[in-house]
């Protein structure tokens, strides 16, 4: 009876300090406070703004588990408080551990511990390669710089895994996307797959340019301007517009270049039943406008300007009519100097 009375002492004397959160150990062996492997009520500790329980192995603080719930590792030889740590943790309000040092696992699986949950982060390392898996996703997977930076040192593969990355960037199956203010600039293969494109997919122009400089605009109508800057391009008309596709500042040096074949040509002045104009006639109308039949006018050339293939089929045309005149003024003059050798005979 006096064992059983004495257990029943010693029981309700040990809940009591538990409960009024004074103070209690854990000892292994016989120990006191002192012995170094303990539990204690961080309260007892110098630094009693903090209260929890720590864990302490070779005198010396190994973690703890402070009144809110969170938990703190520190490292080997640390010179950090406990109450520091907390309160790091405390500065994260989502965290609920916070551990000074390394971490050595074979993986990490990040998700929202709920029943309906089947998204997961993990992280894992095995052999030579290193790997991060969204799983069960839906919306994707973000990656946040609050200052808009983010540096990845090494090649990047996008769109496959496991190959050997020639590039510094390597993107297979899509588009290499560039998006501001709604305007969304892009790289990739067409969709027949057989060519690349780089361009806009919004009705935007783009520009191509060297040492910031613009050299190259290209309209979303499909127009294309060298050499303009944005004050210029607006001020060519309409009627240009729509019968050119390419306009050229300050014009285009080439020891050669070729037109395309095209049907119409000047060759019809040679076709039997040509009406080939009187030279009065012309000489009329050179009085009249100051320049040659169907050739345009130097006025509606500065206004308009003319199309290459056009003039030389003028110019074709007109060299061949003058052939044509020279042809029948030999042949009257053949006639005279008939006439002329008849009448002297």
């Amino acid at each position: 009876m006096k064992r059983f009375i004495l257990l029943i002492a010693v029981v309700i004397g040990f809940l009591g300090t538990i409960n009024g959160q004074t103070y209690y150990n854990m000892w292994r062996g016989n120990g006191d406070s002192g012995k170094p492997e303990w539990i204690s009520n961080l309260s007892t500790r110098t630094y009693d703004q903090l209260s929890g329980i720590q864990f302490t192995t070779a005198n010396s603080c190994r973690g703890f588990v402070n009144v809110n719930g969170r938990w703190g590792f520190l490292k080997p030889n640390s010179s950090l408080e406990p109450i520091s740590l907390s309160n790091i943790i405390a500065g994260m309000p989502s965290a609920t551990m916070g551990i000074e040092g390394w971490l050595a696992t074979e993986g990490i699986t990040v998700r929202k511990l709920w029943d309906t949950t089947t998204n997961t982060l993990d992280l894992q390392t095995s052999g030579t390669k290193s790997t991060i898996i969204a799983r069960g996703d839906t919306e994707g997977f973000d990656i946040i710089s609050q200052n808009r930076k983010i540096y990845l040192v090494g090649k990047v593969g996008v769109g496959f895994s496991g190959a050997d990355i020639a590039s510094q960037l390597h993107v297979k199956d899509g588009y290499i996307t560039n998006e501001d203010s709604n305007i969304k600039t892009c790289f990739g293969i067409t969709t027949q797959t057989d060519r690349s494109w780089v361009g806009t997919i919004t009705e935007n122009g783009m520009y191509i340019g060297a040492n910031l400089k613009k050299t190259l605009y290209m309209a979303p109508n499909g127009k294309m301007y060298v050499g303009f800057n944005d004050g210029q391009i607006p001020t060519v008309r309409t009627e240009l517009m729509n019968k050119y596709s390419i306009f050229v500042k300050q014009g285009i040096l080439s020891e050669d270049y070729a037109i395309a074949p095209v049907s119409s040509w000047a060759d019809f002045v040679f076709n039997r039943g040509y009406n080939l104009p009187l030279i009065q006639e012309v000489e009329s109308f050179i009085q009249a406008n100051n320049h040659l039949p169907d050739v345009p006018s130097a006025k509606q050339v500065a206004e308009e300007g003319y199309s290459q293939h056009e003039m030389n089929k003028i110019l074709l045309q007109k060299i061949e009519e003058l052939t044509l005149y020279t042809i029948q003024q030999q042949k009257e003059i053949d006639a005279l100097k008939t006439q002329l050798q008849e009448s002297n005979n």
